[in-house]
Formats: C-alpha cells, sequence, structure tokens
C-alpha cells in the first residue's frame, strides 16, 4: 500500500497534464489559419464631383487654399492659375478645360461668375482626362467642386488711376449665387468705363508732315519744300519754303510783307489724339442648372453683352491750292494753304458692339457610358465709324472760280 500510493498520484499528475498541453497546442493551430488569409477587400464610395476614371490630380487645391489668391470668381482663379493650368502638348498656351463638378459645361460663361468662397475644391488634372469628356488631349483639365450647399449676394467696386495721371476706369459688379439640393443660380450685372488718354498727357512728340499744317494755315510751294516765291525770300533774307499766315489775312487780302513778318504758325494735335479710347461696357449674365431623373443634370445659361468705345484720330487737314490770280494771294505762282480744320473738332473713332451668348448642357450616364450634350448660340452686332477727312471740293471750287469775296484763309463753314 505504501508503494501504490504514490503510484497513483503520479498517474493522476499525467492525467490532469495531458489537458494542459491541448490548451497549449491549440493557439499554434489558429496562428496558422490566419496566415492563410491573402485577401483584403475595401469598399469605398466615389469622391463628391470626381472626374470620369482612375488618373490623380496633378493638384488639389482645398476650400482655404482657394480663397488664399485672394480672388473673387472662378474667372479669376483661372487667370491666377494660368501658369500650373498651361499646356505643352498642343501649339502652347491652350486655356485649360474647365469642368463643373466633373462633368462638362456649355461654356465658360457658365461658371465665370461663381464666387470663390462657393468653391470646395478645385483639382488639376492632365490632358488623358480630356479624351474622356470628347475633347482632344492638348489642354489640362480643371475640375471645379462646389459646396454642397452655399448662398452669397455680393457686390465690388474697383478703381484704377495710372501714377501718370490723365487717366482713369472704374467697375462695379453684383453677383447672386445660390447652390443646393435643387439645383443653381447665378446671376452677375457688370458695368466697367475708362476715360480716353491723349498723347498730351504722355508727352509724345508728333512727327512733322511732308506739309506743315497748323489751325492758323500756312502757306508753302506746291511741291514739298519748294520756294515759295523768290520775292518773298528777299524780304526774310533767305530761301523761305514756309510761311505762316498772318492774323490780317483774316479781314483783308495780306502782303508779301504780312507774310515775311509773321512766323510759322504750329499746332500740336496730341490734345486730339487718343493713346487709348473711352470706353463703357455693360454685361449681363445668368446661368440656371438643376438635376433631372435618373442622376442626369441640366443648365441653362444666357448673356448679353454691350461696349462702347469712342477714340480720336487728331484734326483733319486740308490742302488747298490758291491761284496767282486770285486777289487773296500776292505770290507770283500758285501755292498751297496747308491747315487743320479745327473748328470741326478732332476725327472720331466710334464703335459699338452687341453680344448675345445662349448655352444649354445635358449630362448623364447609362448603362456605364457617360454621355453630354452641349448646345450653344451666339450672335455678335459690331458697328464702327471711322472720320478720315472732309470733302473740300466745292470750297477748292469756289477758289478756283477767283471768288473775291470768299476768304480762303478763314474758317470753312459746315
Amino acid at each position: 500500500m505504501k508503494h501504490i500510493a504514490p503510484l497513483l498520484a503520479g498517474v493522476a499528475a499525467l492525467a490532469l497534464a495531458s489537458p494542459v498541453y491541448a490548451q497549449q497546442a491549440a493557439p499554434q493551430t489558429d496562428v496558422q489559419d490566419e496566415s492563410e488569409v491573402t485577401d483584403i477587400v475595401v469598399t469605398g464610395t466615389r469622391l463628391r464631383g470626381a472626374v470620369i476614371g482612375d488618373i490623380k490630380p496633378e493638384i488639389t487645391l482645398s476650400a482655404a487654399d482657394v480663397r488664399s489668391f485672394g480672388v473673387a470668381s472662378v474667372s479669376e482663379l483661372v487667370t491666377e492659375l494660368a501658369a500650373q493650368t498651361g499646356s505643352g502638348q498642343g501649339r502652347g498656351g491652350e486655356a485649360p478645360i474647365v469642368l463643373l463638378n466633373g462633368g462638362r459645361i456649355s461654356s465658360f460663361a457658365e461658371v465665370r461668375d461663381i464666387p470663390s468662397e462657393a468653391i470646395s475644391r478645385v483639382e488639376i488634372l492632365p490632358e488623358e482626362v480630356a479624351l474622356k469628356y470628347g475633347y482632344r488631349a492638348t489642354q489640362k483639365v480643371m475640375n471645379v467642386v462646389l459646396r454642397r450647399r452655399f448662398k452669397a449676394v455680393a457686390a465690388e467696386l474697383e478703381g484704377t488711376v495710372p501714377t501718370e495721371g490723365g487717366q482713369w476706369a472704374g467697375e462695379a459688379e453684383s453677383t447672386l449665387f445660390r447652390t443646393g439640393e435643387k439645383g443653381r443660380l447665378n446671376l452677375a450685372l457688370k458695368y466697367s468705363r475708362s476715360t480716353a488718354l491723349t498723347e498730351a498727357e504722355r508727352d509724345i512728340i508728333q512727327q512733322p508732315a511732308s506739309f506743315p499744317y497748323a489751325a492758323n494755315g500756312n502757306i508753302s510751294a506746291i511741291s514739298a519744300g519748294g520756294e515759295i516765291d523768290p520775292a518773298l525770300s528777299l524780304l526774310t533774307g533767305g530761301v523761305t519754303s514756309v510761311a505762316g499766315v498772318p492774323s490780317a489775312a483774316l479781314d483783308r487780302p495780306p502782303t508779301l510783307a504780312d507774310f515775311a513778318a509773321g512766323a510759322v504758325n504750329t499746332t500740336d494735335i496730341g490734345a486730339f489724339r487718343t493713346l487709348r479710347a473711352k470706353t463703357d461696357a455693360v454685361t449681363a449674365n445668368a446661368v440656371y442648372a438643376k438635376p433631372l431623373s435618373g442622376g442626369s443634370t441640366s443648365s441653362v445659361n444666357a448673356g448679353l453683352t454691350y461696349s462702347e468705345s469712342m477714340g480720336t484720330r487728331g484734326l483733319a487737314s486740308a490742302g488747298l491750292i490758291l491761284p496767282a490770280a486770285s486777289v487773296w494771294s500776292p505770290f507770283a505762282g500758285d501755292t498751297r494753304i496747308n491747315r487743320y480744320l479745327s473748328e470741326f473738332g478732332a476725327l472720331d473713332d466710334r464703335s459699338r458692339d452687341w453680344t448675345g451668348h445662349l448655352g444649354a448642357t445635358v449630362n448623364g450616364s447609362m448603362g456605364g457610358w457617360t454621355w453630354s450634350l452641349t448646345g450653344n448660340y451666339d450672335h455678335a452686332d459690331v458697328r464702327s465709324r471711322n472720320e478720315t477727312g472732309y470733302d473740300l471740293s466745292g470750297v477748292q471750287g469756289r477758289i478756283d472760280t477767283l471768288d473775291a469775296l470768299y476768304n480762303p484763309y478763314g474758317p470753312i463753314d459746315a
């Protein structure tokens, strides 16, 4: 019995140890099963407003990044990002293709007035993305993604004055923008004006003409640079090719002594010539977009622009032939009266432009295909009027008839 008790205790200890061994072996089997898992499936949703395909953007700008540029609209943002959106695939310098929320638009006029605060992000993508939207792969793509809900009414005033003075320009703009689940509405009205800038305000020196024109008139030979009259040259003490019309000629026929005593007349026409014309422009633009059934979207854009400009080309000139037989001529031969017709004012260059635009777009998808229907209608009416001079054949006719009552040195009537 003394030997049986230790034997039974050893058998009991062995029996108790066996389950412990089984529990330690089980974790090793589980580790081997976990190592056999090779596939991991991740399910996600497409980023809102993303473009077609899986090509990643070259640059992505957040709403904060857009605000950092200090721009007020999409139009100004495109200008600011010109260096990043330029393409080298085409002729060079091509503007980017602009998409809105990953879809095509009828024209840039549909998005140009959208305020920058309404932008959620901007993606700049390579030229390959353009192919997916039916464009040639010669332009980069700029995808503008708007916030889900946004409403704003904005007004902007802008004025510029050059440091040298002489001109000013101003612009006033008001915008109403609203976007949400029911659609998008954008109304914009803009008025701009700039005053004229003349050559006199920039101290432009006039190029000398072949004949010495002046508002008061000058006498010259029929051929430029020739001697007017040997007798006049004798009185002036040198060969005289130009002589100013004296003020006495407005009241009576002048003498050689009147021409010899006077100086050559000059007129600076810089004040009558514009470097930049006066301009006025009014632009109205309206965009309305709404979702359709089946996930499709539609948009309509209408715009109207009126602009006019007026510049001046200097004073009209007159070269009248004065016969030697006229009572108003003290010269031995025919001479030429060279005058600026200051009594008629400056010659005008005027233009008036009317431009209308109507565009519509419908975007949708069907059977794994993305489709887009776009239509545009544009109409422009441009009218210009350029004054080049006046028909003086009637005046020359009266001078040729040796009409003693008609003073060829005086102002010409209408």
